[in-house]
């Protein structure tokens, strides 16, 4: 409800906070991202939603542990909610090439329409859009700054089979 939509707004307004970076640490994402999977397995289960998810380990990263779990969580969260029931939904996270990696969810549901495509990540910006799910409009916004502060770049792109893929390329921590 509202004190959810509160605390998003509050947190929209930290992420631009250079405060954060400096809390920056070199981790693998790879074990938040089964922990997210693992979270929201009941919930695709209880809509029989089939989700999987592909983790390449050993690809760090540098960064906030919790706001990059965040980020899976709320693509999750959205992927879970557009999907249709016995939809399939899965996280891809891997190495592209020595300095970038990749974040990938894909849902089988309805896809983002190229026209709010650009929007997507600012606040409220699919709110325009007639869906019977609900959200507060913020998700994508909050998923874009962490994004931003990590260097990382988000796009929504048409999944080969129908559906939506959000992806984010992530810069690999240096050693």
């Amino acid at each position: 409800g509202l004190t959810r939509l509160c605390e998003q707004l509050l947190e929209l307004g930290r992420l631009d906070s250079p405060v954060l970076r400096s809390r920056f640490v070199r981790f693998d994402p790879a074990k938040a991202f089964q922990t997210a999977c693992e979270d929201f397995a009941p919930v695709a289960r209880s809509r029989g939603i089939a989700l999987n998810c592909n983790l390449e380990p050993g690809v760090p990263i540098d960064g906030v542990p919790e706001l990059v779990a965040e980020v899976a969580a709320n693509l999750l969260d959205n992927a879970i909610r557009h999907a249709p029931e016995e939809g399939e939904v899965s996280l891809t996270w891997r190495r592209r090439d020595g300095d970038t990696a990749e974040m990938s969810i894909e849902d089988n549901g309805p896809g983002v329409p190229s026209a709010i495509r650009e929007t997507a990540f600012e606040p409220f910006g699919h709110c325009g859009q007639t869906s019977s799910t609900h959200g507060s409009g913020l998700g994508l916004a909050i998923v874009a700054a962490i994004a931003r502060l990590h260097g990382a770049r988000p796009a929504i792109s048409d999944r080969p089979k129908g559906g939506a893929r959000v992806r984010l390329e992530w810069p690999v921590g240096k050693v």
